[in-house]
C-alpha cells in the first residue's frame, strides 16, 4: 500500500512566488497518477526506484536523482515502475513571477522537461522540515515561505551549472534583473525602452535579444505588459477615472491606454471594470 505525507499552505499572502504544497510519496508497482491537469506548478524530484512521466503523449523515463517540472494547465501523468517503483518528493507553488523566475533558472520551455540533481539530499531535508510546519497561523506561513525559498536556492545551483557559460548567463540575468527592477520603479513615468536600455548600459538591440532569450518577449512588450497588470489592479482596487489610471501607468494618452487594455485583454477598461 502507499505510503503519502504532505502539507498545504492556508495562506494567500505571498503573491510573487507562492509556496502552496508539498509531499512525500512511496508508490505501489505500477501505480499510475493522472491523467490530469494541475492549476498550478509542480516540482518532482525522485528519490529511489524509477517511472515514467507522461507530457502530453510523450512519455520520459525517470530514475532516482532525476527531477521534472509540471506546468499548469498541461495533461501529465505519472506512473510507477512495476519491478522498482519510485519515491519521490514534490513541492506545488504558483506566484505572479514564478514564470519569470522558472524561465530565468531555465526549468520552464527547456527542450527536455527531466534534468538530474545532484544534491537531492538537501532537497529532502528541506521537505521534511516543511512537513513538520504543520501549526495554523502567520509564523507557520512565513516558516513555510522561508524554507519554499531555499528549495529553489538549492536547485537553481543545480541545474544553472557552473563555468564561464554559467558566469556568462549570470551577467544576462544581471542585466535583465536591472532592466526589470528600472521598469518596476519608473513604469508610471513614461519611460521608453531607449530609457531602459541606457539605464542598464546596453544597446537596444542586445537588450531586445536578452528578453527574448530569457523571457520569451520584448522589452516593450514586457513594459507594455507590466503597465497594463497595474492599470487592472487599480481598476479593480480604486474607483479613479480611466484617464487617471491611464497617468498613472505611465500612459500620456488615455485614448492610446484603451487601445492597448483592450487588445491585451479583447475589452475596454471600462468595462472590465463593470464586470468585476
Amino acid at each position: 500500500m502507499e505510503n503519502v505525507w504532505q502539507i498545504e499552505s492556508a495562506g494567500v499572502k505571498f503573491r510573487d512566488f507562492r509556496f502552496c504544497n508539498c509531499g512525500y510519496e512511496e508508490s505501489d508497482a505500477g501505480q499510475n497518477v493522472g491523467p490530469a491537469v494541475r492549476d498550478r506548478y509542480a516540482l518532482y524530484y525522485v528519490l529511489t526506484g524509477s517511472g515514467t512521466y507522461t507530457l502530453e503523449d510523450r512519455q520520459y523515463p525517470v530514475s532516482h536523482g532525476e527531477a521534472f517540472l509540471v506546468s499548469p494547465g498541461v495533461r501529465v501523468r505519472l506512473r510507477a515502475d512495476t519491478e522498482d517503483p519510485w519515491t519521490y518528493l514534490w513541492v506545488g507553488f504558483d506566484g505572479e513571477q514564478a514564470d519569470e523566475y522558472l524561465r530565468e533558472m531555465k526549468l520552464l520551455g527547456a527542450k527536455k522537461p527531466i534534468f538530474r540533481v545532484r544534491n537531492g539530499f538537501a532537497l529532502k531535508q528541506i521537505v521534511t522540515e516543511m512537513l513538520k510546519c504543520n501549526h495554523p497561523g502567520l509564523e507557520n506561513e512565513f516558516a513555510l515561505q522561508g524554507l519554499f525559498c531555499r528549495f529553489f536556492s538549492v536547485l537553481c545551483g543545480e541545474v544553472t551549472g557552473r563555468g564561464r557559460k554559467a558566469e556568462e548567463s549570470g551577467r544576462q540575468n544581471y542585466y535583465i534583473k536591472k532592466a526589470i527592477a528600472y521598469i518596476r520603479d519608473n513604469y508610471s513615468n513614461g519611460i521608453n525602452v531607449s530609457d531602459v536600455s541606457e539605464y542598464v548600459g546596453l544597446n537596444r538591440s542586445y537588450l531586445f535579444t536578452l528578453f527574448q532569450e530569457h523571457l520569451g518577449l520584448s522589452p516593450q512588450k514586457y513594459l507594455s505588459n507590466f503597465r497594463l497588470e497595474r492599470a487592472c489592479e487599480l481598476l479593480r482596487a480604486t474607483s479613479y477615472s480611466i484617464e487617471d489610471i491611464s497617468y498613472s501607468c505611465g500612459y500620456r494618452d488615455p485614448l492610446v491606454f484603451s487601445k492597448a487594455f483592450k487588445k491585451l485583454y479583447g475589452m475596454s477598461p471600462l468595462k472590465y471594470r463593470k464586470e468585476l
